[in-house]
């Protein structure tokens, strides 16, 4: 009789096992990705975006604000962005068991730098060095962080005959960051206490050295280059501004003459954020010319960043 009763429990405990596992329910793959910059131009910023999903997706739908392609199927997909913004991403993954979604929002970021100085700036994000003309801008990205972190600078160079992009006057620099929560669009910007210079040369020999703030022990600059009297305008460089600044060009074949523009008499700085100062020489002391002008900054909501410091 005992061993009856054994067997069936046995056969009980055996059948309710069966009844347990028949009633779990298959669940769809759970998504998840995360991404990487590929590759990048000053124009142009290429993504790539890597699925690591769990429970055996086998469809990938992809979803890309901002970006192109703006829809994707394929498993790892690569994606270009070529406007300024902060960005979301959705991911839905499906298979025989259903489907399931992520969102990553603002997880694309990126910011649109301008420069609207008067020389090139070199910059430097994510341990890579760019280039960003004059009038022009570049594009730099993060992945899920809005803040941009760089280094930045610019200075004069200058080339004639057979020496090129020599220093001159100061190398301005930016090192910092921004949020692009608080914009997308920046525009460096040198202030008021500086000025760039360019000179014309109409005389009747080449000018150098060029001396800038002359007579000032703490502030004068002198820079070894040859403006040649070819009538070419020539870029200087960046110097530091002030009332009364004197300016002083020598003649190449006789040292002891010179050619001189003063601020307030020659010249009035305009006292405003990236000003340069265009000076020309005709071949008379009597008739020296100057043009103060300056750039405006973007008129996109972009926002200000000043100088970090300056380097002499």
């Amino acid at each position: 009789m005992s061993k009856k009763y054994y067997i069936n429990l046995a056969f009980t405990s055996l059948a309710f096992i069966i009844i347990l596992s028949s009633c779990e329910k298959p669940e769809p793959p759970s998504p998840d990705f995360y991404a990487n910059e590929y590759s990048s131009t000053n124009k142009e910023i290429t993504i790539a975006f890597t699925d690591i999903s769990t429970d055996n997706p086998q469809e990938w739908i992809w979803t890309f604000e901002g970006g192109t392609p703006s829809i994707s199927y394929e498993r790892d997909p690569i994606v270009t962005y070529n406007e300024a913004g902060t960005f979301n991403v959705t991911l839905t993954v499906r298979n025989g068991d259903g489907s399931r979604e992520i969102t990553k929002y603002d997880y694309i970021n990126i910011g649109d730098f301008y420069n609207p100085t008067w020389a090139d700036i070199y910059i430097t994000h994510n341990s890579e060095d760019k280039m960003v003309p004059v009038d022009d801008y570049i594009l730099l990205s993060n992945i899920d962080n809005p803040v941009i972190s760089y280094y930045a600078e610019t200075s004069g160079y200058f080339t004639y005959g057979g020496a090129t992009d020599i220093p001159v006057g100061l190398l301005i620099y930016w090192n910092s960051n921004v949020n692009l929560d608080e914009a997308v669009y920046w525009d460096f910007i040198i202030e008021d206490y500086f000025v760039f210079i360019n000179v014309q040369n109409y005389g009747p020999d080449d000018l150098t050295p060029l001396i800038v703030n002359w007579g000032d022990t703490d502030y004068e600059i002198i820079d070894y280059i040859t403006i040649p009297n070819d009538g070419l305008w020539r870029s200087t460089g960046y110097y530091d501004a002030w009332d009364f600044m004197e300016i002083r060009a020598y003649f190449e074949n006789d040292p002891n003459t010179y050619v001189e523009w003063i601020e307030d008499y020659h010249f009035d700085l305009l006292w405003v954020v990236n000003q340069g100062l265009d000076l020309w020489y005709d071949g008379s002391k009597s008739n020296l010319k100057s043009k103060v002008k300056s750039k405006d900054l973007r008129k996109n909501g972009a926002k200000p960043i000043k100088q970090s410091g300056v380097k002499r």
